[in-house]
């Protein structure tokens, strides 16, 4: 399928379902009623074809509705869909804001987000062009429909600022810094990091304690793990330090460059695996293993290892 990128909203003529992650009439619905207004992000023309009409719209979490249940409203204002998943992960992050509050997952420090354009979260994606150096296509695009394509950054993996430059998530959905370097023409915030990403990262100093943010069973990340990096040391501990914890509800949260494990983590590893931790319990501690600057990168997978948005999927608590 092509997708055609176009920000906009629509406003829904009678009541209707979107469809959970493809644009045909038996993915799973989610209800919308009549009179409602949905925001979408693009477009396909090669969808099922419904009484001869085969254009669906994409939502920013990546479902789709057909375009015969719709009118196109420019400057609508939105009303989101129900929530298809159940909140359940905390703030990997311990600290507080500028203010003295705990950071939030809104609020927290972000240099770099999960890019939608061209990794497994676009429909348009065709394996193995999952993440990393594979999906690279000079474009990102963030869970709230914003899009970086325009000049690039110095440094790689790459972001880029908008065809019209100016700072990103500017509603403050979430607290984007961006990567700062001395040759970039614009300011950090002005760039979209990276193209390819597939986690986000929360950029803190080495040291600052990282939380299990959900129940679950942690391990140390092997070379025979099924995670796609840009490259095959990027997934195992002896790499880039990588740990994971199943979560014991089908998803999989997935941590990188930790300094080390917290030394009780480490001592059930010593004698058993995996590790059981409890949601707020401190399992590691940030750092800069395998990259030149400290931050941590985490992602959210489901059971069949598929990059999940805990944004746009609202798995936040």
């Amino acid at each position: 399928m092509n997708l055609v990128q176009q920000i906009g909203s629509a406003r829904v003529l009678r009541d209707m379902n979107i469809r959970s992650g493809a644009p045909n009439t038996t993915a799973t619905p989610v209800p919308i009623k009549a009179g409602k207004t949905v925001a979408f992000v693009g477009y396909v023309t090669d969808g099922e074809s419904v009484n001869g009409n085969a254009k669906w719209y994409k939502t920013a979490d990546n479902n789709y509705f057909w375009s015969g249940n719709v009118e196109v409203v420019p400057n609508a204002p939105v009303t989101p869909p129900k929530p298809t998943t159940t909140a359940f992960l905390a703030l990997p992050i311990k600290g507080n804001d500028d203010t003295g509050k705990p950071l939030t997952p809104c609020t927290a420090r972000i240099s770099a987000v999960l890019d939608h354009a061209g990794t497994s979260l676009d429909s348009t994606c065709k394996t193995p062009f999952s993440w990393g150096l594979r999906a690279k296509d000079r474009k990102v695009i963030a869970f709230n429909g914003e899009v970086g394509d325009g000049a690039s950054c110095t440094t790689g993996p790459f972001g880029y600022a908008k065809n019209q430059p100016g700072p990103f998530f500017a509603k403050k959905e979430i607290n984007y810094v961006g990567v700062y370097d001395m040759h970039d023409k614009y300011a950090p915030s002005w760039y979209l990091n990276y193209d390819g990403h597939c986690g986000y990262d929360f950029s803190y100093p080495v040291g600052t304690p990282i939380l299990a943010p959900a129940d679950g069973d942690l391990s140390k990340a092997l070379l025979t793990d099924p995670v796609d990096g840009t490259n095959k040391q990027a997934t195992a501990w002896d790499g880039f330090h990588t740990y994971y914890i199943d979560q014991r509800n089908g998803f999989f949260t997935w941590f990188l460059h930790a300094t080390n494990l917290h030394h009780d983590i480490e001592k059930v590893l010593q004698t058993a695996k995996p590790a059981p931790v409890t949601r707020g319990q401190t399992i590691a501690y940030l750092g800069k293993v395998g990259t030149p600057g400290a931050h941590l990168h985490f992602e959210v997978r489901d059971k069949n290892n598929r990059i999940i948005d805990p944004y746009t999927d609202r798995l936040w608590l």
